[in-house]
């Protein structure tokens, strides 16, 4: 697996859990290293990958590893390879799956189709999971892309609270909405 770089005893990146995030992509990183970051911290129960996660083949095979430790497993992708979740969830290689969209599923060919594909599997999974939209559209947008999930919905922008709150409360579809910025996450319902 190609690790750009990674860091310990992040308690951000996966809420009430002590993570090592790998960002996977080109870098001088290596799972090797860790790993052995892993072996020295007894406080780390929780492993999460992100970046360029839909391109490693391997991903199953090191998550795998990750279950062995005893480590529960995050995945925050772009949902472009669902081929790579299914065999994530299928093989119970995966505690959390985040995907992070850009706009509503409904227009396009190419990723809005895979992406589409992705989403709709882990609505169906019984995997914890939430969808984000990274928004930097409009209030439509918002409305359109929650009314197309039914779990966790997260908005997400670099915005104020509040006016992500009121955005927030109008979006009905999803079963639990939160919001979320640069300094923090709230849930709304």
């Amino acid at each position: 697996m190609d690790v750009a770089e990674y860091r310990s005893q992040d308690t951000k990146a996966w809420p009430g859990k002590i993570a090592v995030v790998v960002v996977a992509g080109k870098g001088n990183s290596s799972m090797r290293e860790v790993a052995a970051e892993l072996q020295k911290s007894f406080t780390t129960n929780a492993v999460v990958f992100e970046g360029d996660v839909e391109s490693q083949g391997d991903l199953p095979i090191v998550a795998k590893k990750m279950k062995l430790k005893n480590k529960l497993v995050r995945i925050n992708t772009s949902g472009k390879n669902p081929d790579l979740l299914k065999k994530l969830v299928e093989r119970r290689l995966v505690d959390y799956v985040s995907i992070t969209i850009s706009g509503p599923l409904y227009s396009g060919n190419g990723d809005f189709q895979k992406i589409r594909e992705s989403v709709k599997y882990m609505q169906s999974s019984a995997v914890a999971h939430e969808i984000v939209l990274d928004w930097n559209g409009d209030e439509s947008d918002a409305v359109e892309a929650a009314s197309q999930v039914t779990g966790t919905f997260v908005l997400y922008a670099d915005r104020g609270f509040d006016e992500l709150r009121a955005v927030a409360s109008g979006l009905s579809g999803p079963k639990h909405v939160r919001i979320r910025n640069s300094g923090g996450e709230q849930s709304i319902s």
